[in-house]
């Protein structure tokens, strides 16, 4: 969650595509997917999914 709440420098609670740009630059490129609501922002859920996805793309996913 901390790297989230430094991502959110405007301190909405969400994560714009220029506050992606910035710091996350992979969940930038695939900010539409990322935005699974659509509403041009990405909510602590959506990031928490997305950063997941890509820890298991890169290291396997891995049976709990």
């Amino acid at each position: 969650m901390a790297e989230f709440k430094s991502a959110d420098t405007d301190k909405d609670g969400y994560i714009s595509l220029d506050e992606a740009r910035s710091r996350f630059p992979a969940i930038a490129r695939d900010f539409q997917r990322v935005d699974a609501d659509g509403d041009g922002r990405i909510s602590p859920r959506e990031f928490f999914l997305a950063k997941r996805a890509i820890l298991e793309k890169r290291f396997g996913k891995k049976n709990p």
